[in-house]
């Protein structure tokens, strides 16, 4: 009995070392140089545009010869942070104000949406039975976007959802590509209007001694993996400024 039971035992080593020897095989391995991958981040870069002196000094709209009003540039500016602002004096009812207002998306720059932000300011004579908010309505409501307009107006809502008289967005329906008719890198400049025309009988002296300004921004946002809904849902504020980096000579 006591032979059986070794040969048992030697048995059981045996299959243990069979085990240990199928284990120390090699898997078929091999290797590759290391690849390195550069991403390079895109940029947007916008400009408004806020021109005067594209008209000549009359038009004739619907027959009828019209002013037209030119702006100019004072030589001490009225808002020291403002890029540029342009000055329209001595502007009558039945006037047309040379102004024209869009953006223009910099050459380099990725495909963007783009949007314009217009708001007017009013201020009154003394003792003027006139609305502010209501005038500065009526003028934001001069801007003629067509019969097929390329923009979609947008009204701003305060905190208490409530429309800011005279203030509006007016965003572009299509992305914009920096790119000229052939292709070629180029800046691009989508136009919101180019004239204002006054009213004429509806401005009577109770509009003498108006002054109003007109304000002008304009915002951008990469158009790849962002809806124009979702650029629409974006507060103005959360849009942040975008500095080109100085280039080292």
């Amino acid at each position: 009995m006591k032979r059986k039971r070794l040969l048992a035992a030697g048995l059981s080593l045996a299959m243990v070392a069979a085990v240990t020897v199928a284990g120390t095989l090699a898997y078929f391995t091999d290797s590759t140089d290391a690849k390195t991958n550069t991403f390079t981040v895109g940029h947007v870069d916008i400009d408004v545009v806020d021109d005067t002196n594209k008209m000549g000094d009359t038009i004739t709209i619907d027959g009828k010869e019209h002013r037209v009003v030119h702006g100019t540039t004072p030589t001490e500016p009225t808002d020291p942070n403002a890029d540029s602002t342009l000055v329209y004096e001595h502007v009558l009812p039945g006037d047309v104000v040379d102004k024209t207002v869009g953006v223009t998306l910099k050459v380099g720059s990725m495909d963007a949406w783009v949007a314009v932000k217009v708001a007017v300011d009013v201020t009154l004579p003394n003792g003027s039975a006139l609305v502010a908010d209501d005038v500065a309505n009526e003028i934001l409501g001069l801007i003629d976007l067509g019969e097929e307009p390329a923009w979609d107006k947008v009204q701003i809502l305060d905190a208490d959802k409530q429309p800011v008289p005279g203030t509006a967005i007016f965003y572009y329906k299509t992305s914009v590509s920096a790119v000229d008719t052939n292709g070629e890198p180029a800046d691009v400049t989508k136009t919101l209007f180019t004239q204002l025309e006054l009213p004429g009988a509806t401005w009577g002296n109770a509009y003498a001694d108006l002054g109003f300004d007109i304000a002008v921004e304009a915002a951008a946002v990469q158009a790849d993996n962002v809806t124009l809904d979702d650029f629409k849902a974006m507060t103005w504020d959360s849009l942040e400024e975008y500095s080109l980096p100085e280039i080292q000579e």
